[in-house]
């Protein structure tokens, strides 16, 4: 058994144990366990998913298709939003609400 990969946490490790046996290869997690320990413990490196040796190179391609389609970590663009704009949007929803409780209050 070789390690293939080095996961942040239990959840990847089994994803990505999970996207292998689609592809028809079979991982092992290992250290998933061992992650309650983390004061005791290095934080980095416990859990991996390892496999066959013989399966090695073909998990190693898989892994870097799946690493290939992953999308990017970078935060979306925040909108860029006049704040005045922002104030008056504000005021037209309070005064709408207003006058539509008003309308009700008048209906009973």
């Amino acid at each position: 058994m070789k390690t293939l990969y080095q996961a942040a946490n239990a959840v990847e490790a089994h994803m990505l144990a999970d996207y292998l046996k689609q592809e028809g290869l079979h991982a092992q997690v290992l250290g998933e366990h061992l992650q309650g320990a983390v004061g005791e413990l290095p934080a980095a490196g416990l859990v991996r998913l390892v496999i066959d040796d013989e399966q090695y190179e073909a998990g190693r391609e898989a892994i870097a298709r799946w690493e290939a389609t992953q999308p990017l970590d970078t935060p979306a663009a925040p909108s860029a939003v006049n704040p005045g704009q922002a104030l008056w949007i504000f005021v037209l929803g309070l005064l709408a609400g207003a006058i539509g409780m008003y309308a009700l209050m008048q209906a009973r």
